[in-house]
């Protein structure tokens, strides 16, 4: 199962992607980020943290997803956004994308 995660991940930062995909997307990524977070309070948890690459204070998006984010949430997204980079943001930052996000799915009923 992981694996099929890893693929579509991977997949899904080079692709046009649906409102939809870019709420589950962002999500997960938050998600992942939150519980390096939490393990990062205690030693094992900052050398899985390490072991793993996982970075508590950051989120990893592609430019792509995020143009697609910004282009649904009505911001404007300029032509020279660079889709193809890999964009770090804190995860003070994605937090507030992710909720962003999750308001505007829940206003148009796509989450119960």
């Amino acid at each position: 199962m992981s694996r099929f995660g890893a693929r579509f991940a991977e997949l899904a930062d080079k692709v046009a992607m649906n409102p939809e995909d870019c709420v589950i997307y962002v999500a997960r990524r938050v998600g992942e980020a939150k519980q390096a977070r939490d393990r990062a309070h205690w030693v094992g948890g900052r050398i899985f943290n390490w072991m793993a690459g996982c970075d508590p204070d950051h989120v990893v998006i592609s430019g792509a997803v995020l143009a697609n984010a910004f282009r649904w949430l009505g911001e404007g997204v300029p032509d020279d956004f660079p889709r193809e980079a890999e964009m770090e943001l804190s995860l003070d930052v994605a937090l507030q994308l992710d909720q962003d996000l999750r308001t505007k799915a829940a206003a148009e009923g796509m989450l119960r």
